[in-house]
């Protein structure tokens, strides 16, 4: 493994020295003052390797690796055959810290770096709070502490994480996204009294919560607009309709836009419902308002001619009898994509008053009938 993260980073020309022992400490000693690269140490072998390196091996401040040179010791074998009170009067307790990591008598974990909270603010209470009213006032009062900075740097926020601390250690945590950059107080205040209004007793403020804070989860750029006269445009009320449903029904809105192909099921494709609108064709044939995933097969079908509509099929365990039918609606398949027959597709309805919208797939051949399937309904 070793060798082929050599292999790799020296084929991107990036220079790297390369070592693996059983203590971190160990590894960088041997990585950043050892002779070689890579370096594969054994377990519990790492004290005779590291033993002849420099005493800036021991990641020491520059101060304390320069007076134990004065005192002659160059190496990290010399200072760990010192006694241990000594070493500490003079120096500290960094030296013997550094030594019994690089060694593994002392355990050293390795903390994962957290993902940077450029935009967040926290507020503690003497008496905990529990009532809702009282934690959408904390989230107004939080979000006037972020505003400012996120007005600054010219972003606004697209998703919010609200962290409560009750009293007895637990966390709840509630995620808000937003479908436009926001950053008003009020705005966010108001989702936030939408969503404990859903939570209701889910909530379980029990003793109360101790502390409050709001952290800002994602971002985008928010440049300055000229307010109008009565409330914001019409994107900007369409936007907050779009985010006090969503904060109401528990999802976010989308909606459907056009795509750039004449199969029906890729016709359309769901976006966020505040994404910029994308004109439909000129021409838009009729379409059922309910389009199956996945169309269905259609058993059992009678039709008196090889390329017409059906007279009776069996959908669903049920047998269905075609009063009226318009068709045939052929739309062949994208080449460029798959190979596929033509499909031709019949708007029916049937006696007993519902309407489909059915396809024959491809031709009857002299061996086999084509095949039947349902793909949507109209209403």
């Amino acid at each position: 493994m070793l060798d082929d993260l050599t292999t790799r980073l020296a084929r991107s020309r990036v220079p790297a020295r390369i070592a693996l022992a059983d203590t971190p400490g160990a590894a960088f000693a041997l990585a950043m003052f050892g002779r070689e690269s890579p370096v594969l140490v054994p377990p519990g072998e790492s004290e005779p390797h590291i033993a002849v390196l420099p005493v800036e091996a021991l990641r020491l401040d520059a101060d304390v690796a320069a007076g134990l040179r004065r005192l002659g010791l160059r190496r990290i074998g010399d200072v760990e055959a010192l006694p241990r009170a000594g070493l500490a009067r003079r120096f500290g307790l960094a030296p013997l810290l550094r030594l019994d990591q690089a060694s593994g008598r002392r355990p050293e974990p390795l903390s994962p770096l957290d993902e940077e909270r450029t935009f967040s603010a926290a507020r503690g209470f003497l008496d905990p709070i529990g009532r809702q009213s009282d934690v959408v006032a904390a989230a107004r009062a939080l979000m006037e502490e972020i505003a400012p900075r996120l007005e600054r740097a010219g972003l606004g926020a697209c998703g919010l994480r609200l962290t409560l601390h009750r009293v007895d250690g637990a966390v709840r945590s509630l995620d808000l996204g937003l479908s436009r950059p926001e950053r008003c107080p009020d705005r966010i205040a108001t989702l936030v009294g939408l969503r404990l209004d859903r939570l209701g007793a889910g909530l379980d403020a029990g003793f109360g919560f101790e502390t409050v804070d709001i952290a800002v989860t994602s971002t985008e750029p928010m440049v300055a607009r000229q307010a109008e006269f009565g409330g914001g445009g019409a994107v900007e009320r369409v936007a907050g309709l779009a985010d006090i449903l969503a904060q109401r029904i528990g999802r976010r809105l989308m909606r459907l836009t056009p795509r750039e192909s004449h199969i029906p099921e890729r016709a359309e494709g769901i976006v966020s419902f505040v994404a910029p609108p994308l004109p439909y064709p000129a021409f838009h044939p009729a379409r059922p308002l309910v389009l199956f995933a996945r169309s269905e097969a259609a058993q059992d079908v009678f039709a008196t001619a090889p390329d017409g509509p059906p007279h009776r099929f069996r959908w669903r365990a049920r047998e269905y009898r075609v009063a009226r039918a318009e068709g045939p609606e052929r739309i062949a398949p994208e080449w460029w994509r798959e190979q596929a027959e033509p499909r031709d597709y019949y708007r029916i309805e049937c006696e007993v008053g519902r309407r489909l919208w059915l396809y024959r797939d491809g031709a009857h051949g002299p061996d086999r009938p084509a095949a039947w399937f349902v793909h949507g309904m109209f209403p």
